[in-house]
Formats: structure tokens, sequence, C-alpha cells
């Protein structure tokens, strides 16, 4: 999980905003990066409170002529200039990264540096705790560009193609040559897996891993990871829960309709003779009744928890004597 360390600094006096962070960036950064060496954190990121300029005042208060721009609070809250979040593996690598940076040699340069553009005597740091996090996917992203990356991204799990992978090696004919003794090695690791962990690492499966997808223009992996515990989170509970209340409500509308039902049920046995014979894919779905039963299934039971969101995003919207202005977020229609 980590562990994670806040650093509160404030500038020094006289210093400007811009200057502070010119110099924490150009300079007292790369100096921990230099002197931390193997032991810097897996992580060092830095955010910069917004600041305005004010005419000149003799206010003697800290930061009267650079106030933050606060939207819930008091100036007296956030005199602080930056925080950084220092991420390390674990508590044991938080302390070689500290032991390291409190040698005596190393504290002196440091110290050195921060006199430079650091109030030192204000200067903070605190352990966090349990960290929870919220991220857009792809059913609650507005932006239309957004959308449309992270669209494509899941489009690629759903075509024709990649549903017909397992089927396509299941063919009865001689495959290409394979590494012997390689293939033996995941199947022994995935043996084990299987009986220390009840769960196999799928090594032997045929195809690519698809820990390694990447976009195919940017040559990077194709969701971070944040992205990819948003998208698997949409298709475990979104998905799981739409195509149960599909499938309860298709069945129940067919259970009280004998005619329809009866000619679905015309239109499969006269193509599959046993339930082993229907395979998934466009063959599947090119029957007219199956796909029409289907459809109106979900047009009669929409399976969405409520209505979707959406942003306006021209100027406004003008709807039944309604006005809505640009960034207003409404529900639409299933």
């Amino acid at each position: 999980m980590g562990y994670s360390v806040i650093v509160f600094a404030y500038r020094k006096p006289g210093t400007t905003p811009e200057q502070f962070k010119a110099h924490s960036e150009g300079s007292h950064v790369p100096l921990i990066r230099e002197i931390a060496g193997p032991t810097f954190p897996l992580s060092h990121t830095r955010r910069y409170l917004h600041r305005t300029e004010k005419q000149t005042s003799t206010n003697t208060v800290s930061n009267a002529n650079t106030p933050a721009t606060v939207l819930i609070g008091s100036q007296a809250e956030f005199d602080y200039d930056s925080f950084a979040e220092l991420t390390f593996e674990d508590e044991s690598a938080c302390q070689a990264f500290f032991g390291v940076m409190q040698q005596p040699g190393n504290a002196a340069r440091i110290a050195a540096d921060e006199e430079k553009f650091l109030d030192r005597a204000r200067l903070t740091a605190v352990v966090l705790g349990d960290t929870t996090e919220t991220r857009r996917n792809t059913l609650n992203t507005i932006d239309p560009t957004e959308h449309a990356r992270r669209r494509k991204v899941l489009n690629t799990c759903f075509t024709d193609n990649s549903v017909m992978l397992d089927q396509h090696d299941s063919t009865t004919e001689w495959s290409a040559y394979m590494e012997l003794g390689e293939n033996l090695d995941y199947l022994v690791f995935d043996i084990m897996g299987d009986l220390s962990f009840g769960s196999s690492f799928n090594m032997k499966d045929p195809g690519v891993n698809p820990l390694k997808a990447q976009n195919s223009t940017t040559g990077r992996p194709a969701y971070t990871g944040d992205e990819l515990r948003a998208e698997a989170t949409l298709l475990i509970i979104a998905g799981s829960d739409t195509t149960t209340a599909s499938l309860a409500s298709i069945f129940w509308y067919l259970s009280r309709d004998p005619s329809r039902y009866k000619k679905l049920m015309h239109e499969l046995q006269q193509t599959f003779e046993m339930a082993e014979d229907v395979i998934s894919g466009p063959k599947l779905m090119g029957y007219t009744y199956l796909r029409a039963s289907i459809d109106e299934g979900m047009r009669l039971v929409p399976p969405e928890p409520c209505e979707p969101p959406r942003e306006v995003l021209s100027s406004s919207l003008n709807t039944m004597n309604d006005h809505y202005p640009k960034g207003t977020i409404v529900g639409t229609v299933p």
C-alpha cells in the first residue's frame, strides 16, 4: 500500500512565490535527488498554492500582498506555499531516506540551500494514513476527447475478433511448434500459484499478456494504474448489475408471452441441435428474432440505476421553457 509523508513548506520572507517555486524545482529537488540516491521516494509530488499579486500594502500580516485563492476558510489557514507528498515502499524505506538526509555532511548541504528560499523554522511534515480515491471512468467522463480515448480502448475488448480468440485456439489442426521446456515452466508456475494462492497465474494461457497492452500511437500503457482501477470498477460492478437486470427482464417478458417464446425457441432450435453448439459472435447475433427480443427487453427495462448524467457543453440549452447554462449537469432519458 506504500508509506506516504506530507511536507509543508513556507517561503523565506522577501521571496516571491515565483522565486520560491523556481528555486525549489531548479535547485532544491535536484539536490535532494542527488543526495538521496537509491533511497529517493517512489514518487515525490509537489503542489504550489495559487496566489495573486496585490498592490503594495503596509499590512505586516504574512502574504498580505500575495493572498491564496481560498474557497473555504481564511487566509491565515493557508500561509504555507507548497506541500509535497513523498511516497515510499514501506516505513523502513522512509526511515532510510530521512536517515541519509540527516547525515551531518548531507544535512549541512540541504540546510544551506534551504536558507536561500525557505523559512526553515516553519517547515513541518506528517505521516499520511489510509488513502481512498474516486476517479472518472468511461461512464462518467464528460470531456468528449477524453471519453473517445477511453471508449476506443474499451471497444477493443468487445470486438467480434476479441470474443472469438478463445475459439480460435480450439482448432483440431496441428499448431506451430513450441518450446517444451518453457511451457513446462509456465505449467508448473501456474500449478504452484493455484496451490499457494488458490488462483492460477495463467502463464500457459495462449495470447499476449493483457498487462502488456499499449497505446498504439504513444507506445505507453493503454491505461494508467488509476484509470485501470476506475475502468475495472465500472466493468465489474456496473457491468454485472446491468447484465443481470437485462437478462432477468428478458426472461420475465418471454415467460409471460408463450407465442413469442415459442417463436424464439423455434429460431434457435432450427439452427442449434445442442446448447453446446451455440457460439457467441456475429453469426449468433444475426438471428433477427433473438436480437429483437434482447433489444425489446432492454427498451422496456433500461438496465441503469438512474438517468445518465450529461453536461451542457454549448453556450446554453433551452428546452421546454427551461434554461440550462453551460456546465449544468442534467439527467437524460436512458
